[in-house]
């Protein structure tokens, strides 16, 4: 990890003091979060805009500062933006002899582009009857950012009912919902459109079948951004269902489809998915600045392997076929696979794909000749014969 050392990089390799046990870094355009072992998230870099945890007139952070929320510590999952930072926390809560685990995504820094997924109230629209105040830099000059944080402490032992809902607090009645409530962030006309207290996201819309029968989909299990957009992949095959299948919802900047779905206005918040076929297993999704790409296998006849892309093209990081603009996703690996057969040469399997800012790799398996037609072998042993 390199540090800076009077205004410079630094020429050789140093420790970046004030971090110990990191398990994992992220690193974005201009700042960069560590997770330690014991769930806690340390960030250090650019903050004009409040990505690493503090107030933005803190324009550079350095040392890293470890960030700070009234919502303890239990981090286990984080992604970078250009300007933005998004992370997965896991809370226990125990009661009455039942423990139930809240796994919520918490998002913070840039919201010029609704990135953050918590949804505004900048263009109007259903979104202002849940208008709620947010933490911004008047509100924290005048001491409504304290009384915020102060009213969202939440005890872990609490009252659980039988349906495995989070009430309490424990012997204090089941009537208020202590589990974390998603409001919506409303800006004034002269409040900065960011936040540096992580804000929860809005809830994953629900499927009509979803929504009749009040099931929730699980757990986010990996997240990905872009420069002023997000990925949340969901599993939505049913529990033990023997074939995982997933979905892929989205938030903010979609000027060039990144979201996946139309070229409409950006996602305030993750109601849509991306526009991918039905009932596929997705094993990894990466994003550059302004394009995704998804490695999927469809459970259906064949179970094949395939690479779906979608968004900026303008230096053909897609597909040099397409567009400056792929939206809804583009399958892009049967061409590949044709150019190289017609070099003799034949591609297993996709091995992981990757995307930097504007450029794009896919991994294939190691590749063999090309086999022989059974027309060609006939005729071979015939002359064999």
């Amino acid at each position: 990890m390199l540090c800076k050392e009077k205004g410079y990089l630094a020429k050789l390799p140093r420790v970046l003091p004030g971090v110990e046990n990191i398990q994992k870094m992220y690193v974005g355009r201009k700042h960069a979060v560590f997770l330690d072992t014991e769930g806690q998230l340390f960030a250090v870099g650019r903050n004009n805009e409040g990505q690493c945890g503090l107030p933005p007139y803190y324009p550079n952070v350095y040392p890293p500062v470890r960030i700070e929320s009234d919502i303890g510590t239990g981090w286990d999952l984080v992604s970078v933006g250009k300007r933005h930072t998004n992370a997965r926390r896991q809370a226990l809560y125990t009661g009455n002899g039942r423990k139930v685990i809240d796994e919520s995504i918490y998002s913070w820094g840039d919201d010029s582009d609704v990135q953050l997924g918590c949804g505004d109230t900048r263009g109007g629209g259903y979104e202002q009857l849940y208008a709620q105040p947010m933490d911004t830099l008047s509100m924290y000059k005048s001491g409504r950012n304290e009384e915020k944080r102060n009213e969202s402490k939440m005890p872990h032992n609490v009252d659980i009912n039988d349906y495995g809902e989070v009430v309490g607090p424990a012997h204090g009645g089941k009537n208020k919902s202590i589990k974390p409530t998603a409001t919506v962030i409303e800006y004034s006309a002269h409040e900065p459109h960011l936040t540096w207290t992580p804000h929860l996201i809005q809830p994953f819309h629900l499927e009509p079948e979803r929504r009749a029968h009040k099931l929730e989909y699980p757990a986010t299990d990996h997240i990905i951004s872009g420069d002023k957009f997000s990925l949340f992949r969901v599993r939505d095959s049913p529990d033990g269902w023997p074939e995982t299948t997933h979905k892929l919802f989205c938030v903010g900047d979609n000027r060039v489809g990144q979201c996946g779905r139309t070229f409409q206005q950006s996602h305030q918040v993750p109601a849509r998915t991306v526009k991918l076929p039905r009932r596929v297993h997705v094993h990894d999704v990466q994003c550059g600045n302004n394009h995704c790409f998804a490695y999927i296998q469809r459970w259906t006849e064949g179970r094949e392997k395939e690479v779906w892309a979608w968004g900026d093209n303008r230096v053909k990081q897609i597909s040099a076929k397409k567009p400056t603009k792929v939206c809804p996703p583009y399958r892009v690996d049967p061409s590949i696979r044709k150019a190289v057969e017609e070099g003799g040469l034949m591609l297993g399997d996709v091995a992981g794909i990757y995307c930097g800012h504007t450029a794009s790799c896919i991994v294939y398996d190691p590749p063999g000749e090309k086999p022989i037609k059974e027309n060609q072998e006939s005729l071979e042993d015939d002359d064999n014969e």
